[in-house]
């Protein structure tokens, strides 16, 4: 998650689900976003912490949604896809793009491009 604003945002009464039937899947952790940052979630399945890492307790497979909800109201939402090795897919300004460089947590500041396999 990015906080575009110019102001630290509390993400504590936010859910992220791959499931529409159930908006409130996983709450985040009450932690704020400094302006400007980022916050990682790996969605591996495993709701572990590790080195104080963040990890939901789903994971998500090509063709699934993400949905970002307040619980009952979808926020904001994305289809995955299905990426090579190495590759990431992310926003870039307004658009998404294909990442020569997977950089998780740190903006995407690597080659792109807008296709795969052009």
């Amino acid at each position: 998650l990015y906080n575009y604003s110019n102001k630290e945002i509390d993400v504590g009464n936010l859910y992220l689900t791959d499931d529409i039937t159930i908006l409130n899947k996983y709450k985040l952790p009450n932690i704020k976003i400094s302006k400007k940052e980022y916050l990682l979630i790996y969605l591996s399945g495993n709701s572990n912490e590790k080195n104080n890492d963040i990890y939901a307790n789903f994971k998500l497979s090509s063709g699934e949604h993400l949905i970002l909800s307040d619980g009952k109201n979808i926020i904001n939402k994305i289809k995955t896809i299905e990426l090579p090795t190495d590759i990431s897919y992310g926003k870039k300004e307004d658009s998404w793009y294909y990442f020569t460089t997977p950089t998780p947590g740190y903006e995407n500041n690597t080659a792109f491009f807008s296709k795969l396999g052009a």
